[in-house]
């Protein structure tokens, strides 16, 4: 059974994060990793991000940056990429948020493609210590993954149905929903708009809001 579905306006959407400490970032669903540097860390024109905390629009200076790592899956393998991060600060009220590529999950290492093929290989191979060697990850992390998707299990059979990607009585397996979601961005988005949650994220207090940018 192949996806087919496509979201017509994903090149328009970003997710606000924000959590309790007021920390908040903008994940932006119209760039990746590979062209964050030509679409954020080097534009120097207008941002068209709402502010989230004063909902003024295209209110934006430059900040700050910062490096942090992304550990990405290519070539069969696990890749480690080092990014830098651009924060914009709002004219307006001063909050500052950091803007992340799509594949980001927020205080993650790990890509949220990368632990799709990780948790897709355990169900494969129902094997922990073979997927711990293959992907050079510790058992806690596995774990940490393997329960994530468990609690995410009912909502993303719910989410393909929805879809009509998935019409058959028979549940779905893990292992099928995680073939669904290799390199989709566009379910991955669409699960976020759905359930107001970010899959895999570490920090269960964290928030989620949405911001429909203009054309």
């Amino acid at each position: 059974m192949k996806a087919t579905y496509q979201v017509s306006f994903i090149s328009h959407i970003s997710l606000y994060i924000s959590t309790r400490t007021n920390n908040t970032m903008i994940i932006d669903f119209k760039v990746s990793y590979k062209d964050y540097s030509k679409n954020i860390l080097d534009f120097y024109g207008v941002w068209n991000y709402e502010c989230p905390a004063c909902k003024a629009k295209r209110q934006w200076t430059r900040h700050a940056s910062y490096s942090r790592y992304l550990i990405l899956f290519g070539q069969d393998a696990l890749i480690e990429e080092s990014l830098t991060i651009l924060r914009l600060s709002c004219k307006s009220c001063g909050h500052t948020q950091a803007v992340l590529p799509y594949e980001c999950v927020p205080y993650q290492i790990y890509s949220i493609f990368a632990i799709v093929e990780i948790i897709l290989y355990y169900y494969q191979t129902k094997a922990v210590k073979s997927t711990c060697e293959c992907y050079q990850i510790s058992w806690q992390s596995l774990y940490h993954f393997l329960q994530g998707i468990t609690t995410y299990l009912a909502p993303l059979e719910l989410l393909l149905r929805q879809m009509a990607l998935w019409s058959v009585p028979q549940k779905p397996t893990p292992a099928h929903i995680m073939k669904f979601l290799q390199d989709r961005h566009e379910l991955v988005f669409a699960f976020f708009r759905t359930n107001r949650c970010f899959l895999f994220i570490r920090r269960q207090r964290t928030t989620a809001s949405f911001y429909y940018m203009g054309c």
